[in-house]
């Protein structure tokens, strides 16, 4: 029992087993606190090689998280793209798409730490004419 009073002592007198490095640090030791600048033209146009071109908007630079609607889009070129095709030629005749009547859904764009994914689904309500050939 004495000796854990006589180690409470010495630790007293040392002071704690374990202290915050700041506290015991000098005025002299410590490095310097940063001092701000303005940028020159020269600083912007340097960082601005260093770093890859991000996708989507300016202020994410990091590449960390972008999504983007594409409904209207997907919905546009989609329909453009179906009536481009033409005529599909089959071994019983052809068929043709005449019209792509409705096009709704949800498309979306997203860029997660530079891997792009474009996901989403569309419902399609189309017309098309054939001609059968017997023989």
């Amino acid at each position: 029992m004495a000796s854990k009073e006589a180690e409470k002592k010495q630790e007293e007198q040392q002071g704690a087993s374990y202290t915050y490095w700041v506290r015991q640090v000098k005025e002299g030791d410590a490095a310097p606190l940063p001092v701000p600048r303005k940028l020159t033209p020269d600083d912007i146009i340097n960082d601005s090689n260093s770093q890859p071109p991000a996708l989507g908007s300016l202020w994410n630079k990091a590449g960390t998280w972008e999504e983007k609607n594409l409904n209207k889009w997907a919905s546009d070129r989609i329909k453009e793209l179906l009536i481009s095709v033409g005529s599909l030629e089959f071994p019983v005749g052809k068929a043709e798409i005449s019209d792509v009547s409705k096009c709704v859904g949800d498309v979306s764009f997203s860029s997660i730490l530079y891997l792009y994914q474009l996901y989403g689904f569309l419902e399609l309500e189309i017309y098309w004419a054939s001609v059968i050939s017997m023989f």
